[in-house]
């Protein structure tokens, strides 16, 4: 294990990545040179031995020389081509995906952020809907109201049902379009596949992204909030860094449930900011769309658990989602 450390320190200073996936193509290109140093070696020594053999002067040693140089250069050529071609190609594979993936991605965030506004702004009428309602409910009562003032108040009493009704509609397709059903979901996998995609994101590129810790845990839970949670979180992180810091992520299994916290090296987050930056359309960036935090708010509300914003260790902002265990799931940890 330390020697595996100290190999992955020497490849990020050297490479500037700590990324292990980096190690296969290492290994490869190294076996690739290694193969092409003894080839070339074998070639240049039979070559010339053949060559002296058969030529019987200095201009057909010369001849010789050069259709010697020139089936070396060919075949050269011919592997160089082969391997290029198979890597560029894998590349263009991989560029494909990403931007499938990237589409999708964006597609889903964009119907989870308009479910989340309309059950937010469902939520909110329905709570001055009960306000009107309780209203009119007393004026009904009320001796002193003539008939023709109590059939508005009734006319009212209609509509605000109605509108009650419509609301409440809002607010279910709304949690439809960011919820997902629960599932049971292994956490750490979910943590090294947004990793991994990080390390293709412009905006993420060039941050040293870490797992500080996994647990093995197994929940019941929606992957796709929990995704979209934290990979808001490792974007945010690389904000506050410039987009060049150092982001490290945890999963840590506790009693009554799980806690993921990213933390970065940035400039923390101000006191005064720890509240706003949960409210709709908040953003201190001049590209920001100020919703990234509101669907991070809305997993954590969705499982029943909490958030909490600190001061990292590394100089910069903690952000921490405890995730308690649903009925069954504890001691799947």
């Amino acid at each position: 294990m330390k020697n595996n450390s100290i190999l992955n320190q020497l490849i990020y200073r050297f490479w500037g990545t700590e990324d292990k996936t980096f190690l296969k193509p290492l290994k490869d290109s190294l076996f690739l040179a290694i193969l092409f140093f003894f080839f070339s070696s074998a070639y240049i020594i039979v070559s010339d031995i053949i060559a002296a053999n058969c030529s019987d002067s200095i201009y057909e040693m010369k001849i010789a020389e050069q259709v010697k140089g020139l089936i070396f250069l060919s075949i050269l050529t011919l592997i160089m081509f082969i391997i290029s071609y198979k890597y560029l190609k894998k590349i263009k594979i991989n560029e494909n995906q990403l931007l499938n993936y990237k589409k999708i991605i964006i597609a889903k965030e964009r119907e989870a952020i308009a479910g989340l506004m309309a059950s937010s702004i469902a939520h909110d009428i329905n709570n001055l809907m009960t306000v009107i309602l309780f209203t009119l409910n007393i004026l009904t009562d009320n001796d002193n109201v003539s008939t023709k003032e109590k059939k508005l108040i009734s006319d009212s009493l209609e509509a605000s049902n109605k509108l009650l009704t419509l609301t409440k509609t809002l607010s279910l397709t709304g949690k439809q379009k960011y919820s997902s059903h629960f599932q049971l979901f292994n956490i750490g996998k979910i943590i090294n596949d947004i990793v991994n995609i990080t390390h293709s994101i412009k905006k993420t590129r060039d941050c040293r992204i870490t797992i500080k810790q996994l647990d093995e845990i197994e929940a019941l839970v929606k992957p796709q909030l929990i995704s979209r949670s934290v990979t808001n979180l490792i974007l945010n992180a690389a904000d506050a860094t410039e987009n060049k810091g150092i982001i490290e992520i945890s999963l840590v299994a506790q009693k009554t449930g799980f806690c993921i916290e990213v933390s970065d090296n940035g400039h923390g987050i101000q006191d005064i900011n720890k509240e706003k930056i949960f409210e709709p359309f908040y953003t201190s960036k001049n590209d920001g769309s100020g919703l990234g935090m509101l669907s991070v708010q809305a997993c954590v509300t969705d499982h029943n658990g909490t958030i909490s914003i600190g001061k990292s260790s590394l100089g910069g902002a903690i952000f921490k989602l405890f995730i308690p265990y649903k009925q069954d799931t504890a001691g799947q940890n």
